[in-house]
Parts: structure tokens; C-alpha cells; sequence
């Protein structure tokens, strides 16, 4: 137990600690103000994934398992992975729109826009965050870390524990402000509820690593590179 939860909850602790770094620096004037911060940090979760899939992979090893027998798939999970993504695109757009209801009591303010980001920058959010960012978080909270727990605690509390995880982990990637913190929590939290039921309904990993692949696609990837 000591273990999962190290690694559930250490993923976030690693990303706020590169975020922390990264706006620290910025502060000290390094780094440009925003959005030279998030630009790196963009850049940098994906040593973190990489880093998330190497942990689960050795914790899998020592189980005798393999990540190839969580993402074990068949044609019918590309037409399920399409439902799954309207779900998560409907679950997206209502749990921002109530957590930003919750924190703000309407719509966020908007940031300053700063500097242009370069082309490179965009490809990088289209064509390397998503597939890391898909198979990182579902191999450790639903593939791994909701199993798990579930053994131990129970369906409903690991439910619960890896959702509070997967929005702790999206702290990081708000820290312009409290409020934006909260309310990034917020949705995703809510998020979290809705993956953790798919994972129940479907007992599959490929359905929901497509789908998150293709929701980073196409409201972070292709936003970044237009």
C-alpha cells in the first residue's frame, strides 16, 4: 500500500515540483513571464510520463505482468474509444463550466496572452504530449493504481482516492492563480469520477487511452499548434 500510494499521488508531487521550478525561474527572470512557463512545463511532463511509465512498468514486473497485457485491444475498442471520447468531451466541457461556476461564479478571466509560441512548440502539444500523456495516466490510475486500491479498499474509496489523484496531478498546470488551481482541480476531479467509471464499465484500457489521446488532440494539441 505504501507503494501505490507513493506512485499514485508521486506523479503529483513531481509535476508540481517541475512547475514550482519553472515559475520560480520565471520570477527570478530567466524564464519570460507567461506564457514561458507553461510552455516548458508542457515540454516537461512529458520526462514525467515517461518516468510515470517506467515506474508502473517495474511495479508490473515484480507482479509478473506487463504493460502490454493492460493495453491488450481489438477492433471493436476503436469504435468504443469514439464513444468514450464524446462522454469525456461532454464530461469536459460540464465539469469546467461548474467548476469555473463553483471558483468564479462565471467565466474565468482570460490571461495575458505573452509572447508567440514557436511552431515547434505546437507540433510538440499535436503530435508527442497526447500519446505520452494517454498512456501515463491511464496505465497508472485506471490500468494500475484503481485495481489495486480496489483490492484494498474497496470499489467506491479507490474510485474516489485515484480521482482526488488525477486532479491533484492538474494543480500543476494552473498555478497562475489559487483560483485557477482550484478550479482545474475541480474539473478534473470530476473528470476523474467519469474515467474511473469507464474503466468499471469496460474492464479495457485501449478504449480510454484512444480517447484521452484523442481529446488532448484536439483541445490542447490542435488549439496550441493554430
Amino acid at each position: 500500500m505504501p507503494l501505490t500510494l507513493t506512485l499514485l499521488f508521486g506523479r503529483t508531487a513531481l509535476l508540481l515540483l517541475t512547475a514550482g521550478v519553472l515559475y520560480a525561474l520565471a520570477a527570478a527572470g530567466v524564464l519570460d513571464p507567461w506564457p514561458r512557463p507553461m510552455i516548458w512545463l508542457n515540454i516537461a511532463i512529458v520526462a514525467v510520463d515517461l518516468i510515470t511509465l517506467a515506474a508502473v512498468t517495474r511495479v508490473l514486473h515484480r507482479e509478473g505482468r506487463t504493460l502490454r497485457e493492460l493495453f491488450a485491444w481489438g477492433i471493436s475498442d476503436l469504435g468504443w474509444s469514439l464513444l468514450v471520447l464524446v462522454i469525456l468531451t461532454v464530461t469536459l466541457f460540464a465539469t469546467s463550466y461548474l467548476a469555473n461556476l463553483i471558483v468564479y461564479g462565471g467565466a474565468p478571466p482570460i490571461p495575458p496572452a505573452g509572447a508567440q509560441p514557436p511552431l515547434w512548440y505546437g507540433l510538440w502539444t499535436l503530435l508527442i504530449m497526447p500519446v505520452t500523456i494517454a498512456l501515463a495516466e491511464e496505465y497508472l490510475y485506471r490500468g494500475w493504481a484503481q485495481p489495486a486500491l480496489t483490492e484494498r479498499w474497496g470499489r467506491w474509496i479507490a474510485w474516489i482516492v485515484v480521482a482526488l489523484a488525477f486532479g491533484a496531478q492538474h494543480i500543476a498546470l494552473s498555478l497562475t492563480s489559487p483560483e485557477a488551481a482550484v478550479a482545474r482541480f475541480l474539473a478534473m476531479f470530476l473528470c476523474g469520477l467519469v474515467f474511473g467509471a469507464l474503466y468499471w464499465r469496460f474492464r479495457r484500457l485501449a478504449p480510454l487511452i484512444i480517447a484521452h489521446w484523442l481529446l488532448d488532440v484536439l483541445f490542447l494539441g490542435l488549439p496550441n499548434l493554430l
